[in-house]
């Protein structure tokens, strides 16, 4: 759910690593959209874009996947239903042909091609599984894997950003000059209509690392051309190294023509599109990472599509420009605050027992998000939202503040209030950072009320905001306790990422090997009833080991200036741009 990871961590595969977001392909136009105005379309990016492979742990951000969902090609994609909803833009068709073995068909458009010319076919699928199954890991001098020196989980070849249904397929075949494509699980997956999202060009990868069949590598085993692989596909698609046509290729209505660091990403027509095209002519994606500048730049028709995160007082803001329209929604994303399990502090239990038990979320639901969305609530379950019939309350002691409490469990385990009111152990105060962007005056807020009312319980609690914590600190460990969104969907299986030990988006390192089967379940079981009973076993014992605490639903706002039409909420990872192509000036 990447990251929000809204910086949604954090975001990759359609619904299978929560974000910040997931990559989706261009959507059907078959549809009643206004004629083609043509035109430029500007968007106020909160975050700036950062890199093209938004599939590596670093790059899995909602910021990458709203640039790319008009770019690179997915198999489905969410609609504004949260429905899976096969393209039929690159597909001809997808079916699974067998539950046991689970196989999966897919057969690819004759006349889909990235925008070099180079047909989009079964390579860049097996290389969407080889780089997220798995199986290979960095070896050391001595052929060995090299191992986390924190989790002692081995570490991977390929940075990906989840792992979840790509590694129980065993086998990823080509027929049909590539226009076939086979996927043959060796264990079922739930939510194989999920996976193959925001494909990643085999070609360019192969090219860029002098490595001359990636499949074939893969299948002989060549750890020294995987390797070369390996490294380009981590690190050679990062915004950094400048926009190179020849990288960067399309196989979407738009293709990124320029970047320019800290002011814009730009889009323009992709003339190797085969299907319907764009209704505008470019879309820009101007950075404003102050929310409250972002109803000024709508006022002043320097941009005219916003998606801030709403307080009181940037609506009030919308409410002064002329011809705004305005919508408050709610969708699969949490506000939650995660702990660091390798902090001398936050690793302990009864430090973060006595955290969550002087979190004022009531408190900051009442005051900062009321206001926004009459009708919000506190989050009391980790796996399901309030608004979805599975959603159980396992919050238990952690459903309210308990200031008493709070003290009485550390007191139990050696802490003393020492003369400043901060309780103290062992020479160490307990003093605790949380990380989270700046600026953004909302998470701020969320700050000084849970500082204010931990400080009565003997928690001193420290604001640390960064620019970019999903670059800085999430994936560096200088934290110990974050505090940003997961940006989801309805799909379980998008979970295990986070919580299962040794997962790509577990960045707080967290581990429970009696939670680690439910999550496994969340991927293969077919049953709605056992899937949810999964689901809240595994919620219980996240409860219980106080691993992550959720504080809100996200309320997500959508704000035009009133001249443009097609700009439709999506309430999953897949973000206001799912259908950016049927974007039009009036």
């Amino acid at each position: 759910m990447r990251t929000t990871k809204r910086g949604k961590l954090a975001v990759i595969a359609v619904g299978l690593a929560l974000v910040a977001a997931a990559c989706s392909d261009s959507k059907d136009t078959k549809t009643t959209a206004p004629p083609a105005k043509g035109g430029t379309i500007t968007y106020a990016a909160e975050q700036e874009f950062y890199t093209y492979n938004n599939g590596t742990s670093d790059g899995n951000a909602f910021a990458n996947a709203l640039v790319l969902n008009p770019v690179q090609p997915s198999t489905f994609y969410f609609d504004d239903k949260a429905a899976l909803v096969m393209s039929t833009d690159l597909l001809d068709s997808a079916e699974l042909t067998s539950t046991s073995p689970e196989t999966v068909v897919y057969k690819i458009k004759a006349d889909a091609v990235w925008s070099d010319g180079v047909a989009v076919d079964c390579k860049d699928f097996q290389l969407a599984w080889i780089s997220s199954n798995g199986t290979l890991t960095q070896q050391g001098s001595d052929g060995t894997p090299v191992t986390d020196p924190d989790s002692g989980t081995s570490v991977l070849l390929f940075n990906t950003a989840s792992t979840t249904g790509y590694e129980n397929i065993k086998s990823v075949e080509c027929a049909d000059g590539g226009k076939t494509v086979t996927a043959t699980y060796d264990k079922n997956f739930s939510d194989w209509n999920a996976l193959f999202s925001g494909l990643i060009p085999a070609h360019v990868v192969e090219a860029k690392s002098g490595v001359a069949d990636i499949a074939k590598a893969y299948a002989d085993k060549n750890m020294a051309d995987l390797a070369k692989a390996a490294e380009f596909w981590n690190t050679g698609f990062t915004a950094d190294k400048g926009i190179d046509p020849t990288v960067m290729v399309s196989a979407g209505p738009f293709m990124i023509t320029s970047f320019t660091p800290g002011e814009s990403v730009v889009l323009e027509k992709n003339p190797k599109w085969w299907g319907t095209p764009a209704l505008a002519d470019s879309i820009v994606f101007r950075l404003i990472d102050d929310a409250t500048q972002q109803p000024i730049a709508l006022q002043n028709k320097e941009v005219q599509v916003i998606t801030p995160q709403p307080n009181p007082d940037l609506l009030a803001q919308l409410e002064g420009v002329s011809g705004a329209e305005v919508k408050v929604d709610g969708g699969y994303t949490y506000e939650h605050m995660d702990f660091n399990f390798a902090s001398p502090l936050t690793k302990q239990l009864p430090v973060r027992q006595a955290f969550a038990l002087c979190l004022p979320r009531q408190e900051i639901v009442d005051k900062l998000i009321i206001p926004v969305n009459p009708s919000a609530v506190v989050v009391n379950n980790h796996f399901y939202f309030p608004f979805q019939s599975e959603y159980v309350d396992n919050a238990g002691d952690y459903a309210k503040v308990d200031i008493a409490k709070a003290k009485s469990t550390l007191e139990a385990d050696g802490w003393a209030l020492g003369s400043d009111g901060i309780y103290a152990k062992g020479g160490t105060r307990l003093s605790m950072k949380i990380a989270r962007k700046d600026p953004n005056p909302r998470r701020a807020s969320e700050v000084q009320l849970t500082a204010a009312s931990c400080k009565e319980a003997g928690i001193e609690i420290i604001d640390q905001p960064n620019e970019d914590i999903f670059s800085n600190i999430l994936p560096t460990g200088q934290y110990e306790i974050a505090l940003f969104a997961w940006v989801g969907s309805p799909l379980q299986s998008s979970q295990k990422a986070i919580f299962t030990t040794g997962g790509s988006s577990n960045f707080g390192q967290y581990t429970n090997t009696k939670l680690d089967p439910y999550l496994d379940q969340l991927t293969t079981e077919l049953d709605p009833a056992k899937l949810a009973a999964a689901a809240d076993a595994a919620d219980k014992l996240v409860w219980a080991d106080v691993a992550t605490i959720p504080i809100f639903q996200f309320p997500d706002l959508t704000a035009t200036d009133g001249t443009v039409t097609g700009v439709i909420y999506n309430p999953t990872q897949a973000g206001i741009t799912w259908n950016a192509q049927l974007w039009s000036l009036k």
